[in-house]
């Protein structure tokens, strides 16, 4: 009986005890430990209880504009700063105490989601490999940032909503879209992955059409938010933006954390793009065309931002790492001729 009841999520006992024991690990190692260095640290304290109270109270922290204090666009993401707030009052616990609550369960159930993203073309052993290979990375994306509640939330949506679009679960995607926006505005983008992974020459206006309707629906609680929340939208100046991203790229060389992503699964995924499906193919280059705005109007350095190009680009970079032994197979055989 249990069998079966594992069976209709895709899982037996085992691997699902396997995948839960990794994800919780990789969450406490990056919630507890390595975001003790930027997003939980002792020294930014004061500042994150600056900004909380600023985003509850739809007030500008200190005596500048939100711009000023490196918080544009940010008095918008008010779902998961309420939440907290509200569980404080609740709870009688720190907000920081609840946002490291939030951050573990998101990350850790976001993690178990990408597994199951991944098994829609690999094996449940070739899928955790893929997750392992995201756990990698994921030490960057809990760095070089002081307050971003939303994050983890926002990797376990974006996890969950191109696990429902590749199989094909459009009212579903819908739905979870909707609530990305609420939460972070920026995944507003994700809309255009309908049109990027289905428009053949034979349906494109079905599926344009089907993506101009979802993007409408994420559009509408955006413009509530901005009409409700008014005064933390400033004019970015792109060319001063691009300039500073590329500063930081050649002051950090190598150890630029965009490129240690990126690079990484743009390897991996060139390595793979032999042996992948047009379907895979596609979501990667989608990944890759989602960077598009963040290297206009944001600080590149942050790669938690960028967590839709990531998990785009992931499905395709495990082809590329299964793609290893079927090279050093070809070595061997090429090798065994020449002798």
């Amino acid at each position: 009986m249990l069998g079966r009841f594992f069976g209709k999520w895709g899982s037996t006992p085992l691997e699902l005890l396997v995948v839960m024991l990794i994800a919780l690990v990789a969450a406490i190692i990056t919630v507890v430990r390595i975001s003790d260095l930027s997003v939980f640290s002792v020294d930014n304290a004061h500042k994150r209880a600056e900004l909380h109270r600023a985003i509850v109270h739809n007030d500008p922290p200190g005596d500048g504009t939100w711009g000023d204090s490196g918080a544009n666009n940010v008095n918008v993401r008010v779902a998961v700063v309420w939440v907290a707030e509200h569980l404080s009052r609740m709870t009688g616990k720190s907000p920081d105490f609840i946002y490291r609550g939030i951050d573990l369960a998101a990350l850790s159930v976001a993690l178990l989601s990408i597994q199951a993203l991944l098994k829609r073309w690999y094996s449940p052993v070739e899928a955790i490999l893929g997750m392992l290979l995201f756990c990698l990375l994921l030490p960057l994306t809990a760095l070089d940032h002081y307050f971003h509640p939303w994050d983890r939330p926002m990797l376990l949506l974006w996890a969950a909503m191109i696990l429902a679009l590749v199989n094909k679960r459009v009212v579903l995607f819908a739905i979870l879209f909707a609530i990305s926006v609420v939460i972070k505005f920026d995944s507003i983008f994700a809309a255009g992955m309908i049109l990027f992974l289905y428009a053949r020459s034979d349906n494109w206006r079905r599926v344009t059409g089907t993506t101009l309707i979802v993007a409408a629906i994420g559009a509408m609680p955006l413009a509530a938010l901005l009409i409700l929340y008014p005064g933390g939208q400033e004019p970015i100046d792109v060319f001063q933006q691009v300039s500073r991203n590329v500063s930081v790229a050649a002051e950090l060389g190598i150890a630029y954390p965009p490129l240690l992503t990126h690079g990484l699964l743009l390897a991996l995924g060139i390595a793979g793009w032999k042996n992948a499906t047009t379907l895979l193919r596609r979501l990667w280059v989608f990944g890759l065309i989602l960077l598009i705005p963040h290297v206009l109007v944001t600080n590149l350095l942050e790669v938690r931002a960028q967590i839709g190009t990531m998990l785009c680009m992931l499905p395709l970079a495990l082809q590329g790492v299964l793609s290893i032994p079927e090279l050093a197979g070809a070595r061997r055989n090429q090798a065994a001729g020449d002798v």
